[in-house]
C-alpha cells in the first residue's frame, strides 16, 4: 500500500486551505514549527554557509595546527580566547603587516579559503594567495624572533635525547 506524502501526520507537511486556521498558534509554536521547517528544508554544505558539528570541528582541529596551542589547565575559555586573541594581536604588530595583510591574515585564522576571502575582500584570489604568502612569511619571522624563539628547538632537543637507560621506565 502506498502512502502519499502529504497524507503525513506532522503539521508541516499538511497543507492548509486556509492560512488563518493556525491564527490561535502561540509565537512560541509559530517560531518551532518555522526551525522544524527549516531543518527540513534547509540543505547543509559548503555553499550554504552553515555548517554541521563535524565540519565546525574540522575547522578547530585546522585551526589549532596553524597555531601552537595553550595548555593552561586553569584557565577557563574567555580567558584562553582572550590569551589566543592577544597572541594573534602580537605577532601582527611584531610582523608590521599592512592593513590589507591583517585582513587576509585574520579572516585565514577564522578559516576562510582564499576563494572566499577573494569573494569577500572584492579583490582577485591571486592576490590573496600572494598577501597571504606575504603574511605568513613575515608572522613566522616574527614568531622565529619572538619572546619564545628557541624554546622548542630545547624541547624538541631533550624530548629527543637518546637515553641511558631506553626500557627503564617502560613496563
Amino acid at each position: 500500500m502506498i502512502v502519499p506524502l502529504l497524507q503525513s501526520t506532522n503539521p508541516i507537511l499538511t497543507p492548509q486551505a486556509d492560512p488563518s486556521a493556525n491564527s490561535d498558534l502561540t509565537e512560541e509554536e509559530i517560531e518551532s514549527r518555522a526551525d522544524q521547517l527549516l531543518e527540513t528544508c534547509v540543505k547543509f554544505g559548503a555553499q550554504s554557509g552553515i555548517y554541521t558539528n563535524t565540519r565546525l570541528n574540522r575547522k578547530i582541529r585546522d585551526e589549532r595546527k596553524r597555531l601552537e596551542s595553550l595548555h593552561e589547565d586553569d584557565l577557563y575559555e574567555p580567558t584562553i580566547e582572550l590569551a589566543f586573541d592577544r597572541q594573534i594581536d602580537e605577532l601582527i604588530d611584531a610582523a608590521d603587516l599592512n592593513e590589507i595583510e591583517k585582513i587576509i591574515w585574520r579572516l585565514w585564522i577564522a578559516g576562510f579559503t582564499g576563494k572566499r576571502i577573494s569573494e569577500m575582500l572584492g579583490i582577485k584570489r591571486r592576490v590573496v594567495k600572494q598577501r597571504l604568502r606575504i603574511a605568513k612569511r613575515h608572522i613566522r619571522a616574527a614568531y622565529l624572533q619572538g619572546p619564545y624563539a628557541g624554546w622548542y628547538e630545547v624541547y624538541l632537543s631533550e624530548v629527543n635525547r637518546v637515553s641511558r637507560w631506553p626500557n627503564r621506565h617502560n613496563p
